[in-house]
């Protein structure tokens, strides 16, 4: 069962999954602007993100996922303390 869903808030998804970040900043790259991410995570969800930005939700949501359950739930260091990726 998929722990991350298209219907998910963004900010959600990072505050349970801080391990997610990696992957929004690979899809996303404004989101490395950590003001920009405080301000506009919470207002939209994974799915409209995706159609948004022309990425493939499916996909999207499976790296989540993965990133998710290898991370586990809020473990780690908060989402705002990672490095942004540096490849797309």
């Amino acid at each position: 069962m998929s722990k991350v869903t298209g219907e998910m808030n963004v900010a959600k998804c990072l505050k349970n999954y801080p391990t997610t970040l990696n992957v929004f900043l690979r899809y996303f790259k404004p989101m490395a602007n950590p003001v920009l991410r405080e301000t506009m995570t919470p207002l939209i969800t994974i799915g409209r993100a995706a159609s948004l930005h022309g990425h493939n939700l499916e996909k999207l949501l499976a790296e989540l996922n993965q990133a998710a359950e290898d991370g586990g739930a809020a473990a780690g260091p908060s989402a705002a303390n990672h490095e942004p990726a540096t490849h797309q």
